[in-house]
């Protein structure tokens, strides 16, 4: 017999959560939610291109059941990553902001593991486990069945409050509760975001080809980015905030509570063309941008640069494409 959730952990969970910056939280009966066909038919459309590591996980991505059956609750978690100072930082470096600072899974994942201790003082039977965009885990769609927020168009997790500039985590409990209280859609008739989108990868409300999207494109896809899905006026040299910065409902975003968020010294493209590899790694300690490696970066770095660098970046960036073979495709750019 599973315990039912009780209103000491509630209370313990808010009260903690809220003291580390938490945006919101929610608890969700995870036997309501019904199996995810709208991501069954996106991976069968071929839509996740090289993430193969999607399909690998799919039966437990769409359907929640086969994932964790031991654990009958999940709270889901929102925390705020947005940043004035890092907006117009990313304007000059072209990172997205979610990326100008520590690495998003050891923050939030260090607050729901801290939150789940927390937690086990006051039940020591209680169990759970965590995932900060992780495990074979679908938290925005998990998210859309709480008060966190609803999938938008653009198909990043939205709430009317707080928009979408935050992170997801959710942690899993043996604990049975009745919680279901889904987000109402508030996209309305705006299409900001697919008019935003500079590869109409948003092909339709709703719907999103990752192989056009230029966050896949500079972040997952290992091979050298298609010359036609890097944007001649402002492309991308990690990520992509076009979709999100065009969402009206993100002039509410809040300040995040984390400093480790702040964009870190010397993040601009100079500084990045005189990176070799052990420097890049050592740059990139604790970031997001560590794990596409450094060729990927610098392969990144040069399409930028040939697109919206002054003389002075191209002539280095040429440079790089005549001395290193991986880059050698590349210097028909310039």
């Amino acid at each position: 017999m599973i315990p039912t959730l009780s209103h000491t952990i509630r209370d313990q969970a808010e009260n903690f959560l809220q003291k580390n910056g938490i945006l919101e939280h929610d608890f969700l009966d995870l036997s309501r939610i019904q199996p995810n066909q709208d991501l069954k038919l996106w991976l069968d459309r071929g839509n996740a291109g090289s993430m193969h590591w999607m399909k690998r996980t799919a039966d437990k991505r769409i359907d929640i059941s086969n994932a964790f059956p031991q654990f009958p609750t999940a709270m889901l978690c929102s925390l705020s990553y947005y940043d004035v100072d890092n907006i117009k930082n990313s304007e000059k470096n072209r990172i997205s902001i979610y990326a100008q600072g520590r690495d998003y899974h050891k923050v939030l994942g260090k607050i729901l593991k801290n939150c789940l201790k927390h937690l086990q003082n006051y039940e020591t039977d209680l169990e759970g486990r965590f995932y900060v965009d992780t495990g074979p885990v679908s938290e925005k769609f998990l998210a859309s069945h709480t008060k966190l927020g609803w999938i938008g168009k653009s198909t990043n997790l939205t709430h009317h409050r707080h928009g979408s500039f935050f992170f997801l985590g959710v942690l899993f409990l043996n604990r049975q509760c009745n919680d279901y209280a889904p987000s109402q859609n508030h996209c309305g008739t705006c299409v900001r975001c697919l008019v935003a989108c500079p590869t109409a990868a948003i092909y339709e409300p709703y719907k999103i080809d990752a192989r056009l999207c230029i966050s896949y494109q500079t972040i997952e896809n290992k091979a050298i980015t298609p010359e036609s899905l890097v944007p001649e006026q402002e492309p991308w040299l990690y990520g992509c905030d076009e979709c999100q910065t065009a969402c009206p409902y993100n002039r509410f975003s809040k300040p995040t509570p984390i400093d480790e968020f702040k964009t870190r010294p010397n993040y601009e493209l100079d500084y990045f063309l005189n990176l070799d590899e052990a420097k890049f790694l050592k740059e990139f300690e604790g970031s997001p941008i560590r794990r596409i490696g450094y060729r990927k970066f610098m392969q990144n770095l040069i399409f930028l640069v040939a697109r919206i660098g002054d003389e002075k970046q191209k002539a280095t960036a040429n440079e790089l494409c005549e001395k290193d073979p991986s880059f050698k495709v590349l210097e028909k750019l310039f």
